[in-house]
């Protein structure tokens, strides 16, 4: 460079400061002579050339400080990482892992997303990440720039990181979608599979419990129809064959002739009851209440006991034949304990049935201050009582009071439970 030159630039460059300090204002022009100041403007813009470039500033520019360059990268996925069952790995990188959308097999246990963070140290960006929705705020990502998910249920996920500088406030946030496959076992397929055949099984139990109702009915008349037929009538002939011969046996063969005559009676009634007790056609509306009426009027009345039946409730509801059927037996043995132990002059019986309860009592004035032992009875017939109210899910208790002795039995109609 010539001295000239050299000299030029100096005195420029004092002129400039000068123009700076308000003491003149130069007026430049570029080298075709063209004014390059503003006439109208009360501070001076300076133009600078050389080697044929032409810049122009203000002098307070030169006071101003440069602001930096701030822009922050794009969060970006650098590697995905996937742990399937059976010790099973996957790696994606590259490209693989820029896609805005990540599908994830079924069988995937744990996954890991690798994230850059170029020069964030230089920089003074913070980095955080928030997954929705497992998360409801931002927290700050590890050093390592990782983030591993572990035990995901099957679904959609938004991962979204954020990357701010405080200082120079900006910011820049990146979303990826996670969709996690469903196993088989977790569609709605397999649990409309697990409900049809669960609803199968249950229909093909009903059916088959339908079925077998109606066999035992079936069965049910087809023995009383049998017991009725030929057993009673061949029992209805033996007593008859026994009167005619008491009729023509001496005084010595009288006796025994009556007792068998006697005994096929009571085979002929027995027989009746149990024909009654298990024929499912008799749980019409009334049946046990007139079965028990005239039970009570065969046993109790020839020996000159007054009968007092009271009939309360629903007339109308149906019973089932287990309840009906021990009902009627309990009765029964219950009539026969009056008149083994007792001398009652009235039996009273009353009977309550509702929507719920069957409530069954038996007062009788036969009470004479036994001990208890000798009033209630022992053995094979209480065990049997026992049994039959175990059946109906029923409670029998017994109780005296003022020369009464009562029998009560109280059944739950709604939870009969078939115990042996």
């Amino acid at each position: 460079m010539n001295r000239p030159y050299r000299y030029s630039k100096i005195f420029y460059c004092f002129c400039l400061l000068l123009g700076g300090l308000g003491f003149i204002h130069p007026v430049l022009s570029d080298p075709q002579g063209r004014v390059l100041t503003d006439a109208n403007a009360q501070r001076s813009r300076f133009t600078a050339s050389e080697s044929d470039s032409l810049a122009s500033f203000r002098h307070t520019e030169l006071l101003q400080p440069s602001k930096p360059d701030v822009a922050l990268p794009e969060p970006r996925i650098v590697a995905l990482h996937m742990g399937l069952k059976g010790n099973q790995y996957k790696n994606y990188y590259a490209t693989d892992g820029w896609r805005d959308t990540i599908v994830l097999p079924s069988d995937v246990l744990t996954f890991n997303m690798d994230f850059a963070l170029p020069d964030a140290y230089r920089r003074g960006y913070q980095v955080a990440y928030m997954i929705d929705p497992l998360m409801d705020h931002f927290q700050p990502m590890a050093a390592s720039g990782q983030i591993t998910l572990v035990g995901l249920r099957p679904g959609k996920y938004w991962v979204h990181v954020r990357l701010w500088s405080s200082e120079h406030g900006v910011e820049t946030t990146g979303t990826w979608l996670l969709i996690k496959k469903p196993a088989f076992y977790e569609t709605h397929g397999f649990y409309a599979l697990v409900l049809l055949i669960i609803g199968g099984f249950a229909a093909y139990i009903l059916l088959q419990r339908v079925k077998r109702i109606k066999d035992e009915t079936t069965l049910r008349k087809q023995i009383s129809r049998d017991l009725h037929d030929e057993v009673g009538g061949l029992l209805t002939g033996i007593s008859m064959q026994a009167d005619m011969l008491a009729m023509q046996a001496s005084p010595a063969q009288q006796a025994g002739a009556d007792a068998i005559g006697q005994y096929s009676r009571e085979a002929v009634q027995m027989m009746d009851d149990i024909i009654w007790a298990i024929d499912v056609r008799n749980n019409d509306p009334g049946s046990l209440q007139e079965r028990m009426e005239y039970l009570a009027s065969q046993m109790l009345e020839p020996k000159g006991i007054q009968v007092y039946f009271d009939e309360r409730g629903d007339s109308d509801r149906k019973i089932s034949q287990i309840v009906r059927q021990n009902t009627y037996l309990l009765f029964k043995e219950i009539l026969h304990n009056i008149l083994k132990h007792a001398q009652p002059e009235w039996v009273a019986i009353s009977i309550h049935l509702d929507a719920k309860t069957l409530l069954m009592e038996v007062r009788n004035n036969g009470f004479k201050g036994k001990p208890r032992e000798t009033v209630l009875r022992k053995g094979q017939g209480s065990r049997n009582m026992k049994t039959r109210a175990r059946q109906m899910n029923a409670t029998i208790t017994s109780a005296q009071a003022d020369g009464t002795y009562t029998v009560r039995l109280q059944v739950k109609l709604r939870k009969i439970s078939w115990l042996l």
